[in-house]
């Protein structure tokens, strides 16, 4: 499970437009996959930018052109709205 803001992740042609929980078929990397969000999240907090690209094979080893976004499950799919 990761959360993501709206307009994200920008790789979708049609991204979603609101804050959203998205789930992922992957069993066996879930430990991983959390471990390197966690790093990626304290990297951006200290130096305000995203991981390079060129740590993406050593935090996220999914070989797949989308990486996790190719496991995603996608009518486990949760967005929040607001009400104004």
């Amino acid at each position: 499970m990761k959360y993501w803001d709206a307009g994200q992740p920008a790789i979708y042609e049609f991204p979603p437009e609101h804050p959203h929980y998205s789930f992922y078929g992957i069993h066996n990397l879930a430990f991983g996959y959390f471990i390197s969000n966690l790093i990626e999240d304290v990297h951006i907090q200290l130096n305000g930018e995203n991981i390079p690209k060129t740590m993406n094979k050593y935090l996220y080893p999914i070989n797949d052109p989308y990486g996790k976004e190719g496991k995603r499950i996608p009518e486990y799919e949760v967005e929040f709205f607001t009400i104004e």
